[in-house]
């Protein structure tokens, strides 16, 4: 066989190789070539297919470090695609100074304690009031130490939220009046006044000499929802402004006084993600269940990730000399299901390493400029260049053959892209998922 090819001209030689990839068409190439693996005006008898054979499958993303990250997220809503989505986070509170001396307890009267959280961005999902609830955590959690997004730790089961403030909803865009100033827009939840008295009580006691008393006896909160459909709100706790800040009265002098309790880079900071895919096409992915849906899914959080594999992609070395020009895997989005999810701006692709540990490809290594992966708002889908990936299978240089589509900020939002598969509509190729190559002999 080998003589044979070797007898064939580039033409004959290349018709053999299309009926092999089982090739539906081949043009000639774009007028921009773009990989840079050969100068372009070096090239000879250039080719393109974007016909190759995709496996690809929707895949539960496993868990992801969550600690320590810019921003935290709480919330949960409904996506009528992907199912139930909730978000919710651990964080410390700080004593703002050391000694913390509030005054004579039983002359100390608690008026309220009000946790500021300030917003980062828009939600995500449609928005509504919903309940929230503040958990105080028993179980300590460290700033040097690793968590992943599945974590979860021991809580209180008692809400510390005051009646009757359980219910709000996020509002991204307002600035709220405070005395004669106004505060950034954020999520202002009153405490019990019970809590409040907590700390009082312990003014000028050991408890608040310093910081590491103070989270011995106080470890730390938990924020989420107990609705089922209000939205996912991204927090900034690095900002000054978000905050635990008790306001009391010292009845020894009828004067009224504040005290805050810092949220700040000192403090642990843990986000956690759950996801429901019950009575969805992806149902059951969660136990490696393979869904027989036509989309493919990348969900933010740790939600899902899709695989891809071109299992005929080797075949392209029958034909001798050839050089990868450039390689271009396209994904459209799915019209029908983009509803008013905004897609993530930016996805990346990684492989695996001898060790089975997903790492990035030689192309996402290159940055963005090299293998893009940049939403296209105009032509509603996602291109990256997987040249060197590609030449690097074909050389059987790389420790995978296979991708992994994933987000790029999966620790801090909870969004999604929901891609045609390469099967999704046979009768309009141009809009499913493909790969196009472009090469020379």
């Amino acid at each position: 066989m080998q003589n044979i090819l070797k007898r064939l001209s580039g033409a004959a030689l290349f018709l053999i190789l299309v009926l092999l990839l089982g090739t539906q068409s081949c043009t000639k190439p774009e007028q921009e070539v773009g990989l840079e693996l050969q100068p372009e005006e070096d090239l000879l008898n250039v080719l393109v297919t974007d016909s190759f054979t995709i496996n690809s499958a929707n895949l539960d993303e496993d868990s992801l470090r969550a600690d320590e990250l810019s921003l935290s997220l709480a919330g949960n809503y409904i996506d009528p695609v992907l199912g139930t989505v909730s978000a919710s986070f651990y964080s410390h509170i700080r004593l703002s100074t050391n000694n913390v001396n509030f005054g004579v307890p039983k002359y100390l009267r608690a008026d309220s304690i009000i946790l500021s959280l300030i917003y980062d961005g828009n939600a995500y999902g449609q928005t509504a009031p919903q309940e929230w609830a503040v958990y105080e955590v028993l179980e300590d959690f460290y700033i040097d130490s690793t968590y992943f997004t599945n974590r979860n730790f021991n809580k209180s089961a008692y809400n510390l939220i005051k009646p009757g403030f359980e219910f709000q909803e996020i509002n991204t865009d307002d600035y709220i009046p405070f005395a004669e100033d106004s505060l950034p827009p954020q999520l202002r939840l009153h405490l019990r006044e019970d809590f409040a008295e907590r700390f009082l009580e312990l003014s000028g006691s050991s408890v608040l000499t310093n910081n590491a008393s103070f989270l011995e006896y106080f470890k730390g909160i938990e924020l989420r929802s107990l609705s089922q459909n209000g939205g996912v709100a991204r927090f900034n706790l690095l900002n000054p402004n978000s905050k635990v800040t008790l306001y009391y009265t010292d009845l020894l002098s009828n004067e009224a006084k504040t005290f805050s309790f810092n949220i700040n880079s000192d403090c642990a900071r843990i986000n956690h993600f759950e996801f429901d895919y019950t009575g969805t096409d992806f149902q059951g992915i969660e136990e490696n269940e393979i869904s027989t849906t036509i989309l493919r899914g990348v969900q933010a959080g740790s939600g899902l990730k899709t695989q891809i594999f071109f299992p005929f992609l080797k075949n392209l070395n029958l034909q001798e000399g050839r050089t990868i020009n450039r390689a271009e895997l396209i994904l459209p989005l799915n019209q029908n299901a983009l509803g008013d999810y905004d897609p993530q701006s930016l996805l990346f692709l990684l492989t695996k390493n001898d060790d089975g540990e997903f790492v990035a490809t030689p192309d996402q290594l290159e940055g963005t400029s090299h293998i893009g992966g940049i939403y296209d708002a105009v032509n509603k889908e996602y291109r990256f260049n997987i040249a060197r990936f590609v030449q690097e299978v074909l050389n059987e240089t790389v420790a995978s053959d296979t991708l992994y589509l994933v987000s790029n900020n999966s620790g801090v939002s909870v969004s999604r892209v929901l891609i045609n598969s390469p099967e999704a509509f046979p009768e309009n190729p141009e809009q499913n998922m493909r790969l196009r190559i472009t090469f020379s002999n």
